[in-house]
């Protein structure tokens, strides 16, 4: 299992809807893996956030370029903008014989990653590694896009006055 911490952009209550990771498989076989977000707890994952687990596979191969697979239609995983989280790669399970590995960012990108080889037991710390490749998207909640809106629909008419 890999950990790469990343902070949440904006503000408030944000749910996810789409991630993006860049997965090989070096192997050839089992292309299938887990991706999970975590909390942040003093620079551990800490627990894993309700709902944020996701099964998914990857047609590529290592020695291809630009693989990206997508975990989309996000539903009920809700995270705080500002607030950092860990996401995690992972085999199915701990005797998954696949090799399925987290291609690195192409502008060379560094960060501090995690591995841990009991189920997130235990971590080995791995500061100043080539970061992976991944975007987590979320967008405000429709009731803070609201009060946006109705914001500027205030600061309008109060201009026109």
């Amino acid at each position: 299992m890999i950990a790469e911490l990343f902070t949440v952009a904006g503000t408030g209550s944000l749910p996810v809807w789409q991630i993006d990771l860049a997965v090989l498989n070096a192997n050839s076989s089992l292309p299938t893996f887990t991706a999970s977000i975590w909390t942040d707890v003093g620079g551990l994952p800490g627990v894993q956030v309700p709902g944020a687990f996701w099964n998914a596979s990857t047609p590529y191969v290592v020695g291809t370029c630009c693989s990206l697979v997508s975990i989309q239609g996000i539903t009920n995983v809700t995270l705080t903008g500002g607030s950092q989280y860990f996401l995690t790669l992972a085999p199915v399970n701990l005797s998954d014989s696949g090799l399925n590995v987290w291609a690195y960012n192409s502008v060379g990108a560094t960060a501090t990653y995690l591995d841990s080889v009991d189920g997130a037991a235990s971590w080995i710390v791995e500061p100043n590694q080539p970061a992976t490749a991944f975007d987590v998207l979320s967008t405000p909640e429709p009731t803070t896009t609201a009060l946006l809106g109705l914001g500027f629909i205030a600061v309008m008419i109060s201009r026109r006055r």
